[in-house]
């Protein structure tokens, strides 16, 4: 076997394999470039150098057979640079290989029927892996690392279901021997065909942990949400007391100024003063959900360095039901907030304004955004892991309602306007 053939077989395993663990790296996350570094110098260490030995040594025929397994413990130098368990990391490094699989299966058949030879295929596969590459970032990325942080237990059984893929996969064109060049076009229907159930699945596990995670997320805030309208009903009854009891409060200062005690009068004032404004909560709106929401998100935006100016003109009674309007102003305002979170501390800002005329409730919230939003049809596009949810949920409700909704972005600003008729 020649030099330049032995670099050619040696390239066609490497390049998948190479681009498999950049996209682990980029896509899912690293701990360090240092890191990194290390172990993309022992994956090309090993995959390239002990792939050049097994070929010289036992021929590329014979490689073939045991190819999967030489290239699987190769990509395990992710362990080195990965953030995460070593059981996630091994889920998430077999859950993307198997889309390197499918696309490697479909050149060797396009070699195969159009009787190309070795350095055409490793061109190929030179030309498509990085295309692959960047495409699996846009869109292959952000469901696997939603499933790995949504995933917190039966990793060893869900780490299985690849594994078996891809030995299916794998043994498909080997055994029987010389299968794959008998029938190229039936083995690799037969491989896609396994994979393809396999990215269903995979799919279909996706939506189910996001639908999962967002009930999950909606059951918190409306937990959250009652206890803010409890505690804002106990401090009524609290206000309430305090205003009963007044008389008794003014038979003690009368008592002090009758006894010529002005400074006594003046210092039981501002005690009990205070004591007033301790017990009045801050009161936004009129509708009870409106205000609870107002009153939490008014305090992390306190708490997070956010300028948070409100001006509500909202009605008691709402076309939306409490657990409604409870889930569109948390949603509203939690994206505002991830976005102001981006910004620098000096310019985080969210303005929350309603009013409410012929036409029915008009709404608005601003916020600050760090970089401009990209939009597909009308909807900003998520960036966050999973994200979206929010958004579409809010569509979803203001269209149910016979509802307006936009989305924008002027300069550095992010609004969301929503008309909705107050009668249908």
């Amino acid at each position: 076997m020649s030099a330049f053939m032995l670099v050619i077989f040696v390239l066609k395993f490497f390049i998948p394999g190479f681009f498999s663990v950049l996209f682990r790296a980029y896509g899912l996350g690293y701990k360090s470039k240092k890191s990194l570094l290390l172990g993309l110098t022992v994956y090309t260490i090993f995959a390239a150098g002990l792939s050049a030995v097994l070929i010289t040594v036992i021929g590329y025929g014979e490689f073939t057979h045991i190819s999967p397994i030489v290239m699987a413990a190769s990509s395990m130098a992710v362990l080195l640079f990965t953030t995460d368990r070593i059981s996630t990391t091994i889920f998430l490094q077999l859950l993307q290989g198997c889309m390197n699989t499918a696309v490697s299966v479909l050149l060797n058949l396009i070699r195969t029927v159009f009787s190309l030879s070795y350095p055409m295929l490793v061109a190929m596969i030179a030309v498509v892996f990085p295309l692959l590459y960047f495409v699996a970032l846009r869109y292959w990325a952000k469901p696997l690392r939603f499933m790995a942080d949504h995933i917190h237990a039966e990793l060893p059984s869900l780490i299985a279901i690849p594994l078996i893929i891809n030995a299916i996969v794998s043994f498909l064109p080997t055994y029987p021997p010389q299968s794959f060049s008998r029938y190229p076009v039936y083995i690799t229907a037969m491989m896609l065909a396994v994979e393809l159930a396999y990215f269903l699945f995979v799919y279909t596990f996706y939506q189910n942990l996001r639908q999962i995670n967002r009930l999950l997320r909606e059951e918190a805030k409306g937990q959250l949400l009652e206890a803010e309208i409890l505690s804002y009903q106990e401090s009524l009854e609290i206000a309430r007391q305090t205003r009963h009891d007044l008389r008794h409060h003014n038979a003690l200062v009368l008592d002090y100024l009758e006894n010529g005690d002005t400074a006594g009068a003046m210092s039981y004032l501002r005690q009990n003063d205070h004591a007033l404004e301790t017990a009045q909560p801050k009161r936004f709106s009129v509708n009870p959900t409106a205000n609870a929401v107002l009153r939490i998100y008014s305090r992390k935006a306190q708490e997070a360095g956010i300028f948070f100016d409100i001006l509500v003109d909202l009605p008691e009674v709402l076309p939306l039901s409490a657990p409604e309007l409870g889930a569109l102003l948390s949603n509203l305002l939690e994206n505002a907030m991830d976005a102001c979170e981006k910004v620098e501390p000096a310019h985080r800002r969210i303005s929350f304004s309603t009013r409410t005329d012929e036409h029915g409730l008009r709404l608005e919230i601003r916020n600050s955004v760090a970089h401009a939003t990209a939009f597909v049809d009308g909807m900003p596009l998520s960036i966050k892991p999973g994200g979206g949810m929010g958004t579409k949920s809010i569509s979803r409700m203001i269209k149910t309602h016979g509802g307006m909704l936009r989305f924008g972005q002027e300069n550095d600003t992010f609004f969301t306007q929503i008309l909705l008729p107050l009668k249908r």
